[in-house]
C-alpha cells in the first residue's frame, strides 16, 4: 500500500504563475513559456508528499492522480 506513486498535474486554467511551486519544490515544477507552472519529469510522489505539495498553490491548480504502472 505504501509504495503507490502519484503523479503531479497542473491546472493551467488555473494557474497564475505565481512560482510558489517552482520555487518550494523545484524538483517538480517548472516554469512554462506560457509564464505558468508545469511538471517536470519528476512528478512521482507519495501520498504524503502529494498532499503536501498541492497545500503550496494559493489558487489550487495542483492535483494528482495514482500512477498505474505497466
Amino acid at each position: 500500500m505504501g509504495d503507490k506513486k502519484f503523479k503531479l498535474k497542473v491546472d493551467k486554467a488555473k494557474c497564475l504563475g505565481c512560482a510558489t511551486c517552482t520555487s518550494i519544490y523545484p524538483m517538480h515544477f517548472t516554469m512554462g513559456s506560457d509564464g505558468k507552472s508545469q511538471p517536470t519529469g519528476n512528478t512521482l510522489v507519495s501520498q504524503e508528499e502529494a498532499d503536501e505539495i498541492v497545500k503550496v498553490c494559493p489558487v489550487a491548480a495542483i492535483s494528482y492522480e495514482e500512477h498505474k504502472q505497466g
